[in-house]
């Protein structure tokens, strides 16, 4: 086997006694010739003052060492029957370390002098000139060159990253700073050449979407000019947004004019990390009069002809058909921008539903029509038309909704029925409902659900409070409404405050959890505790999610749920270094931890240069295209409860990663149960999250598994157990 290979040609058993019981650190001997192929069983010695050991090459012209910290020199000692020279290289080992160090054994016939290592010198820049401080990457892409290096740009004159002592062959170059983007390269190092390589990164950018509103009527303003640093500038549309598709990253700075109002200047910070669609929202004072107001033009002056009123009634008909469409897709295809026929919006569904409603609410002014009835919303009308201190009942499904005014019997509500503050709503099995607020705001219960609403003063505005005592409640906020805050979920555990989002609470037996699918939530309780945190967090007062986030707030009335949720993975961050509990599991002698099936050419080791967290980070590459039993993979066994459910979280960052699923991890024994898959492509660090249920087994596998070409990065891995009462 390989670990039989590396030490061969001696015993293993005599091997692993000249080994000292706490080495820590693993090192990987590389030997090829002048022309980058592996020398097969060539001898190794590794030498310090204190200690000393030996081995030879593998077919593929490897050795590999586990060593205490210490000062090595690695000497390379062909066989007598292979015409080449001997090599040595000094290497320093940290406790806890994995290194890669090259040797290159000449032929007897090179000539004397020649250099066997090339170097590169590579500067870059960016869109306003060479750039200082950018983090350099470089790695080989052939076997014999598989390690990676990294440097930040500096030197003399500020822009430059030089890597010396290069074994020849082919290298992947990229670059990346704060900000910015990635530029990479792809170049062949020569032996005794310097070579040269300059990198371009773009900015990195994110949409931005800006809102602009009267500050004394709370209206939107249509056709305003927003601009912002570097020159972007756009106009707000008929809802008074904004928006701009690529903004660079950091804090810009903005203003905002409109005709009858004061300049205005705004400033947002675009995060680098976020996954949602960054907001602002503008107040514009009206301009102070300086002459006499023009008198209001008489009313008699404002009648439209009859063309002009039939004209608006057919765009109103339009108008109401495509709305009725777009709702009905919204609720057809609640995860995609489609209409009623399938057919894509060609901008966010709900900036479409919010332009018509708008158009609707204009078009029956003009028209004399009165808004509804005031009792009842008809089917697909605008959610404009609803007052501001009412609430409208929606998609009601199942026999078993039932309702109540302050003080009233309860029955079963209609669809399109108004309620007012004070009344009470709750679901039964196999029944939702759903209600909206004149802002936008859509809220839905989900089955066996009880909630309370409120209409509470707030500010300048009012907020409706949704009091949930048992149950599952999923809000979504109206983005382009000025009212998209105008819904708080409170529990008996906390207090939930949207920040322009779409979330989920579930109220259960331990306490409230939060899910947020879209934007940011502020919770507020005495028990707080972010279920997918490593280590052992502290429960917190107020926490802020985000997408793919989750948090409970606890019954503060169980001294059990005040304790804080428990990563079952040992040594998630890597902080003590790549060694037990982590293994490679039946498929090869302790203590090796990676380990490669078949031929596969991957390598796994610990970079403290590129962390999520902490001090260290796992660092994995894979050179062997996906094929069968081909890969590379390491495990830990998980003590857990049966038939329950757990959650797994992990964050990584990817690079030419070849296909989805190159990377995944496998929980159960046949590697069936995998939640977790890496997507293609590169990215930068990104956490994934997802739940499993443990079944019939009270012991899982965490099992890393690379299967196909890429480099991957990963950190801060937890697995924890949900409380009792969790469903999917």
């Amino acid at each position: 086997n390989l670990l039989d290979a590396r030490l061969l040609p001696h015993p293993a058993e005599a091997q692993a006694a000249l080994l000292p019981k706490d080495s820590k650190s693993y090192l990987r001997v590389y030997v090829v010739t002048s022309d980058g192929k592996a020398l097969y069983d060539v001898d190794i010695s590794i030498a310090s003052p204190g200690f000393s050991t030996y081995g030879s090459t593998d077919p593929t012209g490897q050795a590999g060492f586990n060593l205490p910290a210490d000062t090595y020199t690695v000497t390379a000692q062909p066989p007598n029957d292979k015409p080449y020279k001997p090599a040595a290289r000094k290497v320093t080992l940290a406790d806890g370390q994995s290194a890669d160090v090259y040797l290159i054994l000449k032929a007897e016939t090179d000539p004397v002098g020649q250099t066997d290592f090339g170097q590169i010198t590579v500067r870059v820049m960016d869109e306003d000139g060479w750039f200082r401080g950018a983090e350099v990457i470089i790695g080989g892409l052939d076997f014999h060159t598989a390690n990676k290096m990294i440097q930040t740009t500096s030197g003399a004159d500020g822009y430059c990253a030089t890597f010396e002592a290069l074994p020849p062959g082919l290298y992947g170059i990229t670059a990346t700073a704060p900000g910015h983007g990635y530029d990479g390269s792809r170049i062949t190092i020569a032996a005794g050449r310097e070579s040269g390589l300059v990198l371009l990164l773009p900015y990195l950018t994110k949409p931005l979407s800006v809102g602009v509103f009267d500050k004394i009527s709370r209206k939107t303003i249509p056709g305003a000019r927003v601009e912002i640093d570097l020159g972007a500038a756009a106009s707000t549309n008929s809802q008074g947004v904004a928006a701009f598709n690529a903004v660079p990253v950091g804090q810009r700075k903005g203003k905002v004019t409109a005709a009858g109002y004061q300049t205005t200047g705004f400033s947002v910070t675009i995060e680098e990390s976020a996954d949602y669609l960054t907001s602002a929202i503008v107040y514009l004072d009206p301009e102070k009069q300086t002459t006499q107001p023009t008198p209001a033009t008489p009313a008699a002056s404002l009648a439209l002809t009859e063309k002009q009123r039939q004209a608006l009634q057919d765009d109103l008909q339009r108008w109401e058909k495509i709305l009725a469409c777009l709702e009905e897709g919204k609720r057809k295809y609640p995860n995609y921008w489609q209409d009623c026929n399938g057919n894509w919006t060609m901008r966010d569904r709900e900036v479409e539903i919010a332009h018509f409603r708008n158009l609707i609410t204009h078009a029956r002014t003009k028209l004399g029509q009165s808004a509804l009835a005031a009792n009842a919303p008809a089917a697909g009308t605008a959610l404009a038309t609803i007052p501001s201190d009412r609430i409208a009942l929606t998609d009601l499904n199942g026999n078993e909704t039932f309702g109540s005014a302050a003080g009233a019997t309860e029955r079963p509500p209609q669809n399109n029925e108004l309620l007012t503050s004070g009344a009470s709503l709750r679901t039964g099995k196999q029944s939702t409902a759903a209600f909206r607020t004149s802002g936008g705001t859509k809220v839905t219960l989900r089955e066996n659900t009880r909630v309370q609403i409120t209409q509470k003063p707030n500010d300048n505005a009012s907020v409706w409070q949704v009091e949930a005592s048992a149950g599952t409640v999923d809000v979504e906020h109206h983005e382009t409404a000025p009212g998209f805050d105008d819904i708080i979920v409170t529990s008996r555990d906390g207090v939930i405050t949207p920040l322009n989002t779409r979330y989920r609470v579930e109220v259960g037996s331990t306490g409230t959890t939060v899910d947020v699918f879209k934007g940011r939530v502020r919770l507020t309780g005495n028990q707080i505790l972010r279920l997918n945190s490593e280590g052992k967090p502290s429960p917190v007062k107020n926490l802020e999610l985000r997408a793919g986030e989750r948090a409970i707030m606890l019954k503060t009335s169980s001294a059990e749920n005040t304790k804080p949720l428990k990563n079952l993975l040992i040594n998630g961050g890597f902080e003590q270094g790549l060694a037990a509990p982590w293994e490679s599991g039946f498929y090869s002698k302790k203590p090796m931890v990676w380990f490669n099936s078949g031929n596969c050419h991957s390598t796994a080791d610990l970079d403290k240069q590129t962390v999520h967290g902490g001090n260290a980070s796992l660092h994995l590459r894979n050179l062997s295209k996906r094929a069968p039993n081909i890969y590379g993979t390491m495990t830990q066994k998980i003590k857990v409860n049966k038939n329950r459910y757990y959650a797994m979280t992990l964050w990584a960052r990817g690079q030419n990663l070849v296909s989805n699923g190159g990377l995944n991890i496998a929980v159960d024994a046949m590697w069936k149960i995998r939640p977790v898959a890496l997507p293609a492509g590169n990215f930068n660090w990104t956490r994934f999250y997802k739940t499993f249920n443990s079944g019939d087994r009270d012991t899982i596998e965490f099992r890393i598994i690379f299967e196909d070409v890429g480099e991957v990065w990963l950190d801060d891995m937890a697995v924890e157990e949900l409380p009792e009462d969790y469903k999917e």
